[in-house]
């Protein structure tokens, strides 16, 4: 079976973590022997003329790779605005289309002739794939009807790598440094951690410039670390390297890093938001209210004390077995046979 992806993520050289989760879902689909095409958006350039420019091309591409090489279906990830382009090419090319949603995408409060586009793309849709429960709660919200599963995001797991934490302990953040990640959260938990805890967060956004400076007035400046990027193949020994990784989000359709953290045996905190709390359970993680520096504090601690243990990386690990991408791959494929049957 050809399957004609779909997408206005996708990595590239500048930006090597953009729209990752759909990149590793066609690489499992090659690995399973399924020929796939990808016509995708790397373009992160703003502004009403420039947005519309770069889905037209998306939508000629699209049309002219389905003439080409004849799919047998079409997936497209995140709903807006791919969603129109799948339908569109779908209609043209008169071949089914699945419809990938990852949270932000769906309830955006469209009005008007969006809106009403939206409705006939998503009803022109054979069904609906979700990354988390709560994507497919706000999914049926927005379009009732429509026929929804839930598929997480694969992640990499490969064989134990023993941890060997040497010096102070470390909480990890990975993540863009904006509001709905929560980076700050974690910085007023800080105060609130034993005096030789650590902080590194990864990660490049508006609010770089405010947290350091926060860190500064908390006068926790010298055990904060903030590093820019790091590259995707490293992002294992990343989270190896540390005792804990915190995910403070106030927004988070699935929560990628804290699956990812998982497979390399590092146990999570997560905010009580979106699909974060489906990830964890309760022997590799704990799930904490949004917006809480202090509950924060004490779920991070709690894991801080449990230091070396490797029953919590064992239960990490197994965990994240069940977000194993090749896994995820096939039940995603799964979908898509039934639907060209």
């Amino acid at each position: 079976m050809r399957v004609l992806v779909l997408t206005n993520m996708l990595p590239s050289p500048d930006h090597p973590h953009f729209g990752i989760f759909v990149a590793r879902r066609i690489a499992s689909y090659r690995s399973l022997g399924v020929e796939v095409d990808v016509v995708a958006n790397t373009d992160r350039t703003k502004g009403t003329a420039r947005v519309i420019a770069k889905y037209v091309r998306l939508l000629v591409g699209a049309v002219a790779v389905s003439v080409r090489r004849r799919p047998n279906i079409i997936e497209a990830h995140y709903l807006y605005p791919t969603a129109i382009v799948a339908a569109v090419v779908g209609l043209l090319a008169r071949r089914p289309i699945v419809l990938v949603a990852h949270g932000s995408d769906v309830d955006l409060d469209h009005h008007g002739v969006v809106a009403t586009v939206m409705k006939w793309a998503v009803r022109r849709s054979s069904r609906v794939v979700a990354n988390s429960p709560a994507t497919a709660a706000t999914v049926l919200s927005t379009y009732p009807g429509s026929d929804v599963v839930v598929i997480p995001p694969g992640v990499v797991t490969s064989a134990a790598v023993d941890k060997h934490l040497t010096g102070p302990p470390v909480v990890g953040f990975v993540g863009s440094l904006a509001d709905h990640k929560g980076p700050d959260v974690l910085l007023e938990a800080l105060p609130l951690l034993p005096d030789d805890c650590r902080v590194r967060i990864v990660g490049e956004g508006p609010l770089g410039d405010s947290l350091e400076q926060r860190a500064a007035t908390l006068e926790v400046a010298d055990r904060v670390e903030f590093i820019d990027r790091v590259p995707p193949g490293e992002l294992s020994s990343f989270y190896r390297a540390i005792d804990v990784l915190a995910v403070p989000s106030r927004r988070e359709g699935f929560g990628l890093v804290a699956a990812e953290a998982l497979a390399s045996g590092t146990p999570v905190v997560v905010s009580d938001v979106g699909g974060l709390p489906t990830i964890p359970t309760d022997d590799c993680g704990t799930v904490v209210p949004p917006d809480d520096p202090p509950k924060l504090a004490v779920a991070i601690s709690a894991w801080l004390e449990r230091r070396g243990d490797e029953s919590v990386s064992e239960a990490c690990r197994r965990r994240a077995s069940e977000f194993d991408e090749l896994v995820l791959a096939r039940q995603a494929f799964a979908v898509l046979e039934s639907v060209t049957k």
